[in-house]
């Protein structure tokens, strides 16, 4: 039964299955940061000095996160509330905590780190009655050029951030407002406090899937390091498959949803050749916005010198591929539930039908009556699979999806 699942899966896909090599810079030092497209390839470098703050522009998104990659950090001030906004106190500050943002999840954020209830966003709280919500503290970042800026969120009401900040003199005050509508379909807007103003740095959403870049973890409890890996775009999933030559990998659909899936570790430092060595028996398998399924790769990474890495990608499956004989097949509803309704024309009235799944196992076996078949779903795993229509020696195959 493999063997047919094989002959199955190469008819459909084709050339799905073809290896390609690729490569991204990120600069000298990590400079940049690279938003990379499975499909297309780099999809636009941005430098990491381009910003410090990042403001959610989804309709419902309150997080701003904040860029500790290049050497800033944030303090939460811990003297007082906003009250205290034009008689700031850093005496002590050696001895605050840094406060950085979540490596899992965009929405988790440093500025979330002292929550006290489901209205608390962390810079303010969410009032019922307005549906803006307030800011409540005051923060204290000290840039990488070792200044120091401190501000805080007045509000977000109306779709629009409006922010306050100054040097801590209060000199050099400034009002930030920040419109969500003007970044239609992107996850964040930016903004230096150097140059003021905000940024569209960012793709468009759905152009990317991951971006090469710096970002701070915490190796142990309270210890931030700034490490170089890979993050996810949002809605985009990955499974790591270790211990298992690439070539002999195969992916579970036991998906990760946490953005550094891949992250950092895929690579170590070695300090007797003073070179990066990779993992032999690792690769990802990466399942993008559109559903395709890649398998990841890592071949190369030459460290801070130039910030080259270099990978193979393997398209494993499209949902865009095109079907053979689908004018002939069709397929309904797909995604589907419970039920799926396959129709045939121009063909034998009594065709055959199988269903495979994802590891190649026969799960559904029919005869189509009539040109008209309807399957019964309910006792499919979600995931993805094979629909195989055979009259005589012609095959046709449609992917369906059980969510």
């Amino acid at each position: 039964m493999r063997n047919i699942y094989l002959s199955i899966l190469t008819l459909f896909c084709g050339l799905v299955m073809a290896q390609e090599s690729a490569q991204i810079s990120l600069g000298p030092g990590y400079a940049n940061q690279v938003y990379y497209s499975l499909e297309n390839g780099e999809v636009k470098s941005v430098a990491l000095s381009e910003w410090d703050l990042a403001f959610d522009v989804s309709t419902r998104g309150s997080n701003i996160r904040f860029n500790s990659a290049t050497g800033s950090k944030l303090y939460l001030y811990p003297k007082a509330d906003k009250s205290s906004w034009s008689s700031i106190d850093t005496s002590g500050l050696s001895t605050w905590s840094q406060i950085i943002d979540s490596d899992t999840a965009w929405d988790q954020t440093a500025f979330e780190t002292h929550v006290s209830s489901s209205l608390d966003v962390g810079w303010g709280i969410y009032n019922t009655i307005t549906h803006a919500v307030d800011g409540d503290s005051i923060y204290i970042v000290e840039l990488a050029d070792n200044s120091f800026k401190k501000f805080w969120v007045e509000k977000l009401a109306f779709g629009t951030y409006t922010v306050i900040h100054s040097d801590l003199d209060h000199s050099n005050l400034d009002t930030l407002e920040v419109a969500k509508d003007d970044y239609e379909n992107r996850n964040f807007s930016y903004y230096s406090f150097s140059e003021q103003d905000d940024k569209d740095l960012e793709p468009a959403t759905d152009s990317w899937d991951l971006v090469f870049t710096k970002y701070t973890t915490f190796l142990s409890p309270g210890v931030p390091f700034g490490v170089t890996g890979v993050l996810l775009n949002k809605n985009t999933r990955v499974e790591k498959i270790e211990q298992t030559p690439p070539s002999a990998a195969n992916y579970s659909e036991n998906w990760n949803h946490h953005i550094n899936a891949i992250g950092y570790d895929w690579k170590s430092f070695n300090y007797n050749t003073f070179q990066f060595d990779l993992e032999d028996l690792l690769s990802y398998f990466v399942e993008t916005q559109d559903g395709d399924i890649y398998q990841v790769e890592f071949t190369s990474f030459a460290g801070s010198s130039t910030g080259n890495v270099e990978f193979t990608k393997t398209l494993k499956l499209s949902l865009n591929t095109s079907e053979i004989g689908s004018s002939n097949f069709n397929l309904f509803p797909n995604p589907a539930d419970n039920n799926a309704t396959l129709q045939l024309t121009g063909l034998n009235a009594n065709s055959q039908v199988h269903i495979h799944n994802a590891l190649g196992q026969s799960v559904y076996v029919n005869q189509v009556i009539n040109n008209q078949l309807s399957i019964d779903l309910s006792a499919f795993d979600k995931g993805i699979y094979w629909v195989q229509v055979t009259e005589g020696t012609q095959q046709m195959v449609k992917t369906l999806i059980v969510k």
